[in-house]
């Protein structure tokens, strides 16, 4: 339910916001790669790339007042605007060595590094101090992945895996921090916090039973993903703490089974996600935390020539989970909680032309 309190409460307590955001970018990027064979088992591959971006932003807000109480249309007052630009250039580049160790399998490192541009955040903007705290600059990274990838046709087996090491400079990050007025809602950042280093290591297997019967597995470990050397402005230490929306450990196993139907494939597939468990803030909130869990999907899907039809369901166990959480004890002494989608099923029919 919404209600409209403008003219009940006292007018100097009630106004509606308004806000408007005109972000303007250009980018220009050339790049080039080479891929050289230096016999039948080694490939070395090497790229390079230059990019020019720019962005003008300009934020205006206002605000709609009652100033007779008998009269809910209100008049409409300028309450900020916000205009800056950012310009980067830069070169960035990747080195790539594959191996052939055997028919079944290569192995593989690759170098990289590159940058992610900087912006203005104004999807949602609250007050005069997020609306000019919403710039963020760019942050660049250095990664090393080192792995392999086999394929064993004969045995319907595939397993791959990978070790990587992400090495942050002003890595992009969400923060939600205290307003620095006492009357003002906490403020959602997108900052850029310093250094960073992420590293763990993933692997995926896939086994053809049969013709008709499959099974596959994932998993992904993140050991280690944390601020190096991080106090936010408002002088709070954020060394060695993990960052934001990061698991330990992701893993899904899935199941597979296609039956011939009228001379068409009728396919199952049941499925589970696991996401252990992590924070929805820089500051480790145990307010601002969800814990582990795991969703169950499952559908049916029947192709007969154009035509395809699919039952499925979603959360089959309806495992409450949240996406989003803020901590607003200290400004209205309430936890804002978005919920995740709970059970769903569905029907979806298709045509190809």
């Amino acid at each position: 339910m919404l209600r409209d309190y403008r003219g009940i409460l006292p007018t100097d307590l009630t106004a509606t916001f308004f806000y408007d955001n005109n972000i303007k970018t250009k980018s220009v990027a050339a790049f080039s790669q080479l891929d050289y064979q230096l016999n039948q088992d080694w490939l070395i591959t090497a790229g390079l790339r230059y990019s020019y971006e720019s962005l003008d932003y300009d934020s205006t807000s206002q605000l709609n007042i009652i100033l007779d109480p008998n009269d809910l249309t209100g008049v409409k007052v300028p309450f900020y605007r916000v205009q800056g630009e950012q310009s980067d250039n830069g070169i960035s580049g990747q080195l790539g060595v594959n191996v052939k160790l055997d028919d079944a399998t290569y192995a593989y490192y690759r170098f990289a590094n590159g940058a992610k541009s900087g912006g203005y955040n104004g999807g949602f903007l609250s007050s005069v101090e997020q609306a000019q705290l919403a710039d963020y600059q760019k942050e660049r990274l250095n990664s090393h992945e080192i792995g392999s990838k086999s394929w064993w046709p004969q045995l319907g087996m595939r397993f791959n895996w990978a070790v990587f090491y992400y090495d942050y400079n002003d890595q992009q990050v969400f923060m939600n921090q205290p307003s620095v007025s006492e009357q003002s809602p906490p403020i959602q950042l997108l900052e850029n916090v310093a250094d960073s280093t992420i590293y763990g290591l993933e692997a995926d297997f896939e086994y053809w039973m049969t013709d008709d019967l499959n099974v596959k597995f994932a998993m992904g470990y993140i050991p280690h993903a944390e601020f190096e050397e991080y106090v936010d402005p408002l002088g709070n230490a954020l060394t060695d703490n993990r960052l934001p929306f990061t698991s330990k450990w992701n893993l899904s196993a899935g199941i597979e089974y296609t039956h011939v139907l009228a001379n068409h494939p009728l396919t199952t597939q049941l499925l589970v996600d696991y996401q252990s468990d992590y924070y929805f803030d820089q500051n480790q909130n145990p307010y601002a935390m969800q814990d582990g869990y795991s969703i169950f999907n499952a559908n049916i899907h029947y192709q007969h020539d154009n035509w395809a039809i699919a039952i499925w369901g979603k959360n089959l166990f309806g495992t409450q989970y949240s996406h989003l959480k803020f901590d607003l004890s200290s400004f209205l002494g309430m936890l804002e909680d978005f919920k995740g989608e709970g059970r769903r099923f569905g029907l979806d029919v298709s045509y190809q032309f």
